[in-house]
């Protein structure tokens, strides 16, 4: 369990300071390249969820969402245990990457995003988390056949 909490720890801690590095050197709207025409740093708020979608729904519904994963989460560390590696590293990073972006939403009232491949959407190191921390569990699920096995 603590090679899953430091993990936890170290990408939480490495998405808010780059956060605050990127977006405490740069105004949102601008864009600065890294290797030209492929990675830029352009800092963005996003008040949708992933790449910027469903901007409508309003931060209150996506903050507690993200509360509601959280609490899902501790849920089945605590009720159900999971033992396998796969799953735990999916948990793990779907966590830091779920509370990154809710303190941006509680704080800033929209997500702050900055990776910019100019053939997709902006995201940050939470949303890279999270997303594969899910893919993890799905892969982990198709493998093993669910969470009973956990």
């Amino acid at each position: 369990m603590w090679f899953f909490s430091a993990v936890f720890i170290v990408v939480f801690l490495f998405d808010r300071v780059t956060k605050v590095l990127v977006f405490s050197g740069q105004a949102p709207g601008s864009s600065y390249p890294v290797i030209d025409n492929i990675l830029h740093i352009s800092p963005v708020c996003n008040k949708g969820i992933a790449f910027g979608l469903f901007p409508g729904l309003g931060n209150t519904f996506f903050a507690v969402t993200s509360c509601l994963v959280l609490l899902f989460i501790a849920y089945l560390l605590i009720f159900k245990r999971p033992r396998s590696f796969l799953l735990m590293s999916g948990i793990c990073l779907v966590s830091a990457g779920a509370l990154g972006n809710l303190v941006d939403r509680l704080a800033y009232g929209h997500v702050l995003d900055f990776i910019d491949l100019r053939c997709w959407p902006v995201f940050n190191i939470a949303d890279s988390a999270i997303t594969l921390g899910v893919s993890l569990v799905l892969f982990y699920l198709f493998c093993q056949g669910g969470f009973a096995r956990a």
